[in-house]
């Protein structure tokens, strides 16, 4: 049975934001790495994040980009990087700075990007030493079917056994097929799992079956990690807190 993604889309292209206007940031895009550590406005403490990510297609980036403005919202400064750009990644980050380290890769072909593992392999130390969060983005985690539950699990605990990444909070979130922007294979070879998870095959158009909610809700609850004494969110039913 094919299922389509709800109507109207949970990702809007046009008209304001759904926050309320009392807790909007300003601009959400933060290209630069800046200096990491605490900032201090007033008298008051700003912790700060970093968002690492790799985007094939441009999906995961526009999910980490709604994780930095709901963060900002927050009261955190946050920063992106793309593992997949070599002028950011050759900047030696130094990751012990940050408050929080968000982590976002896709999964392909079975497996999250290698150039999302090879980050977290090389950074391994100093990840150890600061609140890890990781978000997961494949059509697997559209599908609310037992297998493909277990699916999804299969994939971050083999992403994290890969790289030693010890996250103290994960999420799997539904993907978007992308259709207008792969080739003809890539084309056909989506859609085959489309099919495959239960959902439309419509090649015509993209498809974006993120939940937006469920996005929200994991920014919320890894900000949290920067502030051990404040309670925490319930988890969402995709996220697993360590």
């Amino acid at each position: 049975m094919l299922r389509t993604p709800p109507s109207p889309a949970r990702w809007p292209t046009r008209g304001p934001d759904p926050e309320p206007a009392g807790n909007r940031a300003g601009p959400s895009l933060d290209g630069g790495l800046g200096t990491p550590g605490a900032l201090t406005v007033g008298a008051v403490s700003r912790p700060t994040a970093l968002i690492a990510y790799a985007s094939s297609y441009g999906h995961t980036e526009k999910v980490a980009r709604r994780i930095q403005v709901v963060l900002q919202q927050d009261g955190a400064h946050v920063q992106l990087t793309d593992v997949e750009v070599p002028a950011t990644v050759e900047l030696g980050l130094e990751l012990a700075a940050f408050d929080l380290v968000l982590v976002g890769a896709t999964v392909h072909a079975g497996r999250h990007q290698r150039s999302v593992a090879d980050w977290l392999r090389a950074h391994r130390q100093q990840l150890s030493s600061v609140p890890t969060a990781l978000f997961s983005i494949s059509l697997t985690a559209a599908d609310p079917r037992p297998h493909a539950v277990a699916t999804t699990h299969d994939y971050l605990r083999n992403l994290c056994q890969n790289t030693g990444l010890d996250p103290a909070l994960t999420v799997a979130l539904a993907g978007a097929v992308r259709y207008r922007e792969y080739g003809v294979a890539t084309r056909r070879l989506m859609g085959t799992i489309a099919d495959a998870n239960g959902l439309q095959a419509d090649s015509s158009r993209d498809l974006d079956y993120t939940d937006r909610a469920a996005v929200t809700a994991f920014a919320h609850a890894a900000g949290h990690l920067t502030d051990p004494a404040t309670p925490a969110p319930a988890p969402a039913a995709a996220m697993s807190a360590a």
